[in-house]
């Protein structure tokens, strides 16, 4: 009894010895279990893979850039919109400038900007002639292929994207100044070298330019709607921009996005998950920017993967519905399970609902310039908007909130083509955003001034 008693280790170091061994007994469950769950992952990631390889649709940049059809560099714009981006000179004087110009014009839209307003922006065109310059030669051109470097990251993207909102800019201040000096016509023409220059982000179709593009359209819709206001420009001219707007928000870029997004996410995945063998790719260059990963993060990234993947297919599949459909299903969509893939999922919701608002916005931009080549042709305003198809407008475009036709009021001095906006309701073309509340219509509401071809 008395040697067992000796022989027996202290309580301490039973416990001690337990715990210990309990850690170990966790520790190794916890590698078996994230090794299982590793694997499965992987192999949810492959199939998802699989499915897109099994469509025959291009699954990286360097695999859609192939299926592209080749372009002929003389008639490429994007050398001349380059050369413009790198000799723009005073942007934080070009921004302000036009802010006040907006100021300006968002007492009334006919008013006149302040004398002193009007030759900054004059100083301010001159010491940016070269780079405008660059721009309508590239606004002339047919064709735009212009590579962001996306092998490199979002950085590079990003600090491109700043540039060419600068560029913008630019033209639109000057577009001002044209219309102020009572150059309809020029001013029209730099309207349409603004909506050129958005051809910048056609190339990647990811959701990054999908944004920029169509807030650089929504800038230059507003310019459209000062000039009809102000600037009085020829027939010819607004044939011009009224063709130039149809072509501005391609019908397809919604789809094209998706699947840009989809191709960025299979680019983020071979660049951070280890064994990057297990996704078929070769000669993978990483990006600078590339997070480190290890075996610990892959089960989360693997998983965030395959979210991302599933999410994005449901999205295209909303997409090539027809508006209003589209946002609904949006919205329908199951959101991601995972954690990180709720984290990183873009609200595709909310961007449709932006998007669907620049639609409109164009829409009834294009039907206001269909509506002032009416009137000057009969010496008044259509009855109805059908009155203008089709020798002023194809078809009455549909409202993307309503899916029927946009709707039009006039009054004794003022007419609005409108949208029902997001609160999916008829204000009576009420554009203005009540204090406190959504916003109501959205459109495009035109002062009457007397008709014809010349102030």
């Amino acid at each position: 009894m008395s040697t067992l008693m000796r022989t027996r280790k202290p309580l301490w170091r039973r416990i001690v010895r337990t715990i210990v061994l309990a850690a170990i007994g966790l520790i190794l469950l916890a590698i078996i279990s994230l090794s299982v769950w590793n694997y499965i992952e992987s192999k949810e990631l492959n199939k998802e893979i699989a499915k897109i390889r099994a469509t025959g649709e291009p699954v990286t940049f360097e695999e859609l850039k192939a299926t592209l059809p080749p372009i002929d560099e003389t008639q490429n714009a994007a050398r001349y919109y380059q050369a413009g981006m790198s000799l723009l000179l005073q942007a934080k004087d070009i921004s302000n400038c036009l802010m006040e110009f907006h100021k300006a014009f968002e007492k009334h839209p006919t008013s006149r900007p302040a004398e002193e307003l009007v030759k900054q922006a004059d100083r301010l065109l001159a010491d940016n002639r070269e780079g405008l310059e660059m721009f309508d030669k590239g606004a002339a051109l047919p064709a735009c292929r212009f590579d962001p470097g996306i092998r490199y990251g979002m950085t590079g993207i990003l600090d491109q994207s700043a540039t060419i909102r600068q560029a913008a800019r630019l033209l639109s201040l000057r577009t001002m100044a044209r219309m102020v000096h009572g150059d309809g016509d020029g001013a029209v023409d730099s309207v349409i070298s603004a909506l050129r220059l958005t051809r910048l982000c056609d190339y990647p179709p990811m959701l990054t330019w999908f944004l920029v593009k169509t807030a650089l359209v929504a800038m230059a819709y507003d310019n459209a709607g000062l000039v009809l206001h102000n600037a009085h420009p020829s027939d010819d001219a607004l044939v011009r921009l009224q063709d130039e707007l149809a072509r501005s928000l391609s019908p397809d870029a919604w789809e094209k996005m998706i699947v840009g997004e989809r191709m960025y996410a299979v680019e983020v995945m071979r660049n951070v998950i280890p064994d990057q063998s297990r996704l078929e790719f070769v000669d993978v260059s990483p990006w600078p920017e590339a997070w480190p990963s290890s075996f610990r993060l892959s089960p989360w990234l693997r998983q965030w993967s395959v979210e991302q993947l599933r999410y994005l297919a449901d999205a295209r599949a909303a997409v090539k519905k027809p508006w209003p459909e589209a946002m609904d299903a949006i919205e329908a969509i199951k959101k991601p399970n995972g954690m990180l893939a709720k984290i990183l999922a873009p609200t595709y919701s909310r961007i449709a609902i932006n998007r669907a608002r620049v639609e409109a916005t164009v829409r009834c931009t294009m039907v206001a310039i269909a509506i002032e080549r009416y009137r000057r042709t009969n010496g008044r305003l259509p009855d109805a908007l059908s009155e203008l198809t089709p020798k002023y407008i194809e078809r009455v475009p549909l409202d993307p909130f309503s899916g029927k036709e946009l709707l039009y009021h006039q009054d004794n001095d003022s007419y609005v083509v409108y949208s029902i906006s997001e609160n999916r309701q008829d204000d009576g073309g009420a554009l203005e955003r009540p204090p406190g509340k959504d916003s109501l219509d959205l459109g495009v509401r035109i002062h009457l001034q007397p008709a014809g071809n010349s102030p």
